[in-house]
């Protein structure tokens, strides 16, 4: 964020991406603060903050400001039928906004594609308020179990979704015929 302070005979701009602006050496008068710019997902102040500092520097106040997130984060794990992390290919995600009227049955609201790399099991996704509904697009050859899932973000907090049970289609299909040819020999 960056900030502008005024007063007697001062006009300074400072910027930070986390730690507390400081402004030394100001003679005693009256002052303003005003933010000029924020970074996503935050939202900008509009409103100026005026402090004095008095001429013994004994009397002012340390102004802050509070900025409110417009935004949440969606995180997205992906896992092994037994519960350990995706260790398959790229799987992505489609992510439909389900509107002011929660309905998520129309696929008409993609906001984000979330693509998961190979070797990694999660991705995250800044979001705005709302219902969503995440469709999961599988490699080719694998079924998900979870293909679809709805989730509520909200701002300044963190979902989380997990999709499990990421069948190889080849792999289940050759198992089935194993069990076929086993039980076709017993008989």
């Amino acid at each position: 964020a960056c900030f502008r302070l005024t007063g007697l005979n001062v006009s300074e701009q400072q910027c930070t991406d986390g730690p507390p602006i400081v402004w030394y050496t100001l003679p005693a008068g009256s002052y303003t603060i005003e933010e000029l710019s924020v970074t996503a997902p935050y939202v900008k102040s509009s409103e100026a903050i005026n402090f004095e500092i008095d001429q013994a520097h004994q009397d002012f106040s340390s102004p802050s400001v509070l900025n409110t997130l417009t935004q949440g984060v969606l995180k997205i794990n992906v896992q092994d039928f037994d519960g350990s992390p995706w260790s398959g290919p790229d799987v992505s995600f489609e992510i439909y906004d389900c509107g002011s009227d929660n309905d998520c049955s129309s696929l008409d609201g993609l906001v984000a594609v979330l693509t998961i790399l190979e070797g990694q099991s999660q991705g995250t996704v800044l979001l705005d308020e709302s219902l969503y509904l995440v469709k999961e697009l599988p490699p080719v050859g694998y079924v998900p179990a979870d293909g679809e899932q709805e989730i509520i973000v909200r701002a300044g907090s963190t979902e989380t979704l997990i999709f499990t049970h990421v069948i190889h289609a080849r792999r289940y299909c050759f198992s089935w015929l194993i069990i076929e040819i086993i039980t076709w020999v017993k008989t």
